[in-house]
């Protein structure tokens, strides 16, 4: 099944299987906007915070940016990395999980998981990702997280400018693909607040929280 947002209704194409054959479904369902219930002048940043309740004079997740940045060979988009320091490594409602510079309690850390999937892929020739490359190839996927179902969510790192870097998601089998046309924090947002999103937690959880990992599990 793949999803989108359009015209006020969230639409999902895809099909059912059957022992005699596959049967093509249309669904389409009424969906609020991704900045409806958004209050005026909030980021999608502080709607995250406001949906998981996160405490911001809890200890931040100290960055060295330039020297992340180095290391990835590309600037990153700014409100990831204002995510990254206002939660750290750790996971929403204990299942997406968040991949962060420097974390290595979980195998979460961004910088380290991009460098081994690229090697992975050079040197195996997997076409897992197909149809897109990893970083650093040219408008290739750079992971920013998954779930405990094991989705997978990315960069498409494609274009100059990080700030317009859709985000791409794919299911547990490497089968599906779905592009959604923001930034991380908004879609994070969409995934806590809107129960139609494809990878909604909405719908199973009324309030949501988020659980730190490594450092700040001895802070709270």
């Amino acid at each position: 099944m793949r999803g989108w947002f359009h015209g006020g209704r969230w639409i999902g194409l895809g099909a059912i299987r059957r022992p005699y054959g596959p049967l093509p479904v249309l669904l389409v369902a009424e969906g609020r906007g991704p900045a409806d219930g958004l209050p005026e002048g909030t980021t999608w940043l502080g709607g995250v915070v406001a949906a998981t309740g996160r405490d911001l004079s809890a200890p931040r997740h100290p960055v060295d940016w330039a020297d992340v940045e180095a290391r990835l060979g590309t600037a990153l988009p700014v409100d990831y990395r204002q995510l990254a320091e206002v939660f750290g490594e750790g996971a929403f409602d204990d299942h997406l999980r968040l991949y962060v510079p420097g974390s290595d309690a979980r195998g979460s850390d961004l910088v380290g998981n991009a460098l081994r999937s690229a090697e992975w892929a050079r040197t195996s020739g997997s076409r897992l990702w197909e149809p897109y490359g990893v970083y650093p190839a040219p408008g290739g996927l750079l992971q920013w997280g998954d779930t405990e179902q094991a989705d997978t969510f990315y960069w498409l790192t494609e274009g100059d400018d990080p700030e317009r870097w859709p985000v791409i998601a794919c299911s547990d089998d490497f089968d599906s693909w779905a592009r959604f046309d923001g930034t991380v924090t908004e879609f994070l947002h969409q995934v806590l607040t809107d129960r139609h999103h494809p990878y909604s937690l909405a719908r199973y959880f009324d309030g949501h929280w988020f659980t730190p990992y490594g450092e700040d599990d001895l802070t709270g």
